[in-house]
């Protein structure tokens, strides 16, 4: 009898223990940062046929690739995660092993012209609200994230930034947020900033 207690009492402690860490690691808000940091080091790589794909969302990139040997593991992450955000996602022509992490490789070195431009015509993006833009001088592409009114649903569209071209074939949404983002840069050159 005293024997069956005390297993009943360290089954009893073990559920509580996995219990709480279940949930600690579910509703910990660096959960995201937990899972990012899980798919980077399920990247390695020694040649391309140990990278397989895995279905992605909204934060963690539109394309992932991890070793094949990780990839249950990581689904399973980023299965269990609420998306709050969705992408617009350009195509992307393959993925290999470089320097022995899973890559997804864009066309165009990194972004598919076309679909940059095709985002750039059909953006509609609100005139109010909170948008975040990032410039990427290197591939003269903007991301610009914004809310599309739907509750905790952020939207992410990259945009070719083309100064040269006044922004051709943009909407006039598009073509507003990418000609602050050209005053900004210019200001900046003028204050010698950049």
């Amino acid at each position: 009898m005293k024997n069956t207690i005390i297993l009943i009492t360290i089954a009893i402690v073990i559920g509580v223990v996995v219990v709480a860490g279940v949930s600690v690691w579910f509703f910990n808000p660096d959960r995201k940062a937990n899972i990012e940091q899980a798919i980077e080091e399920a990247q390695y790589c020694k040649v391309k046929s140990d990278c397989v794909r895995v279905e992605s969302k909204c934060p963690f990139d539109c394309y992932t690739f991890v070793n094949k040997k990780e990839a249950d593991r990581i689904q399973t992450l980023i299965d269990a995660y609420e998306s709050k955000c969705m992408y617009l996602c350009v195509e992307f022509k393959g993925y290999d092993c470089v320097n022995n992490k899973c890559e997804v490789l864009y066309l165009d070195e990194g972004k598919n012209r076309a679909a940059l431009l095709e985002n750039c015509a059909n953006a509609e993006i609100p005139l109010t609200g909170e948008r975040n833009t990032v410039y990427d001088s290197e591939n003269k592409t903007l991301e610009v994230s914004f809310w599309n009114g739907e509750l905790q649903k952020d939207v992410l569209v990259i945009f070719p930034y083309e100064p040269e071209t006044d922004f051709a074939g943009c909407s006039d949404s598009a073509k507003d947020i990418l000609r602050h983002v050209q005053e900004l840069n210019e200001e900046n050159i003028r204050s010698g900033l950049e």
